[in-house]
């Protein structure tokens, strides 16, 4: 596996954590 690859999927799953969580958040303040 290369390192530009598993940088890219690194980078992919915190950008998606990261919306998750905002979204969450939101949610939750709305309530």
């Amino acid at each position: 596996m290369n390192q530009q690859m598993a940088i890219l999927i690194a980078t992919t799953v915190i950008a998606a954590a990261t919306a998750v969580i905002l979204v969450t958040r939101k949610d939750l303040c709305e309530v």
